[in-house]
């Protein structure tokens, strides 16, 4: 059986999941398409909450990655431009490394981030400690941590990007963390299967929980919604149509 997998990232003012699809040069969905568009008066616009970092412009940061932003902040009610909804994170993007390249040495001093490896191997090294990444791992960066990556093959290091702030009174951790979602223990969550990745008790300065979500052949989520102060984003990370999925998803946790 074919499937498809997503990258989840959910909190209570930070939640969401994201699909990726390496394969795929086009959006899900025909956004141009008259039957899209053929009721504007009573069928709400979701063309600027869809989007793919290929639209985006290129831009070099944490320390020598390539990245493109899939969500960037705006206003979620009334967005300026295609992409620009976030409200509560700071930044979710994809990135990549050339083969056998590296970042220089970085840390962020007034926020935290997660990588998600979609594809390639490397390496992350952070005080002394090197850990392995390669698909489905997860690392967790905390505030004012030194950290470098390296690209160990001559393939791309492909990693989604989430960023978030911090609150003054934030007591953060003091050490980076390698997780992989394979090894979590499966949950189920609206009809989807659920494997944990990052979360607060990982250090997350809100309320929220990064996780991948499988869903099944012709399966869907059940209906919600969500109150003031989330946000949630899916990014398709492996699968075709019509078969099992696999997601990132950011998602309220409380």
């Amino acid at each position: 059986m074919k499937r498809i997998v997503l990258l989840a990232f959910a909190g209570l003012l930070v939640p969401g999941t994201t699909l990726f699809a390496q394969e795929r040069l086009i959006p899900s969905f025909e956004e141009d398409a008259p039957y899209v568009n053929e009721h504007p008066e009573r069928v709400p616009r979701v063309h600027p909450y869809v989007n793919t970092w290929k639209n985006s412009p290129v831009a070099i940061g944490h320390g020598g990655l390539t990245e493109q932003a899939f969500f960037t902040r705006g206003d979620p009610e009334n967005p300026p431009a295609k992409g620009a909804v976030l409200k509560y994170i700071k930044e979710y993007s994809h990135g990549f490394l050339f083969g056998s390249d590296k970042t220089k040495p970085t840390k962020h001093h007034d926020e935290q981030v997660v990588f998600f490896v979609m594809s390639g191997t490397g390496t992350v090294t952070s005080a002394g400690s090197t850990g392995l990444i390669v698909e489905g791992r997860g690392v967790f960066i905390p505030v004012d941590v030194e950290y470098s990556i390296a690209n160990t093959t001559g393939d791309l290091l492909e990693v989604i990007i989430i960023v978030e702030g911090i609150p003054e009174d934030f007591t953060p951790k003091k050490a980076m963390s390698v997780k992989s979602y394979y090894d979590s223990n499966p949950g189920f969550w609206g009809n989807y299967t659920t494997h944990d990745l990052f979360n607060r008790n990982d250090g997350l300065a809100e309320p929220m929980s990064i996780f991948v979500v499988t869903v099944n052949n012709f399966k869907s989520g059940v209906p919600h919604y969500h109150v003031e102060g989330c946000e949630e984003i899916w990014t398709k990370i492996k699968g075709e149509e019509n078969s099992l999925k696999r997601a990132m998803d950011m998602k309220c946790s409380g």
